[in-house]
């Protein structure tokens, strides 16, 4: 075994042994027996270990005990408790903001954690969620900075209209002639597949799923400003609509 892969298995197991003693779970019946059974939801939160590693030493039988490398978490997680395999948050993909959600069972509740050095007085903005937010605002980093509120929720209402769909463009008039726009538009999981192929045969306009079943284009609101289909896709781009901005 190597060494890192020994170190990580000692330390694993050796932190689940206290767990473990601290709940009373070594003991038969997970509480002593002339203690009142206690109901306790135990959650072990480990940053930065992918889930491959979990099962595989969980699986792997130590020569030595004839037992799992794991035999804590194979016994109390994997056979009598439960695991998750795989979730999301909508928002930013960091720790905190992830275990808030399996903690309250809510959509995103931590917005950012500003912490303040006494010391130096200094604040260290550990999400880092203020400047994400502010160079967004300024449309550094996103390609159709044009695109609103308003324009997605009404992509969205269309979307549910139409339950059979995969995914939704829309179209505008141009020079007088409808002009089809790849984005912004909105898609299911259903269309992974179809996207899939297109991508494997070299088809990457993604108009060109228009050609497909279940894939539909619908004409866009007389309203919408002309800058809901900027799209930049080169620096230049992104130079001359912030020379035009700050005009």
């Amino acid at each position: 075994m190597a060494l890192k892969r020994r170190d990580f298995l000692k330390r694993l197991t050796a932190s689940l042994g206290g767990i473990a003693t601290f709940t009373r779970l070594k003991k038969l019946g997970f509480a002593a027996a002339a203690s009142p059974r206690a109901r306790r939801l135990v959650l072990i939160k480990i940053d930065g270990l992918p889930h491959r590693l979990v099962d595989e030493f969980a699986n792997e039988i130590d020569p030595e005990t004839g037992k799992s490398r794991l035999p804590w978490v194979k016994h109390v997680f994997y056979e009598k408790g439960a695991r998750i395999n795989n979730f999301y948050v909508r928002g930013m993909s960091l720790s905190a903001p992830s275990w808030s959600l399996l903690d309250t069972g809510q959509h995103l509740q931590i917005k950012g954690n500003v912490e303040f050095d006494r010391l130096t007085l200094h604040a260290y903005d550990y999400l880092n969620f203020i400047p994400f937010y502010y160079e967004n605002l300024k449309g550094q980093h996103v390609d159709m900075p044009g695109v609103e509120s308003e324009q997605l929720r009404w992509l969205v209402e269309r979307f549910d209209e139409l339950t059979s769909s995969h995914g939704l463009m829309t179209t505008r008039i141009d020079d007088g002639a409808p002009s089809i726009e790849p984005f912004p538009s909105i898609f299911r999981l259903s269309a992974a597949a179809a996207v899939c192929d297109q991508l494997q045969n070299s088809r990457r306009a993604v108009h060109s799923l228009l050609n497909i079943d279940g894939f539909k284009s619908i004409e866009s609101p007389p309203g919408w400003p002309a800058d809901a289909w900027l799209n930049l896709n080169t620096p230049a781009d992104l130079e001359a609509f912030r020379n035009r901005s700050n005009a």
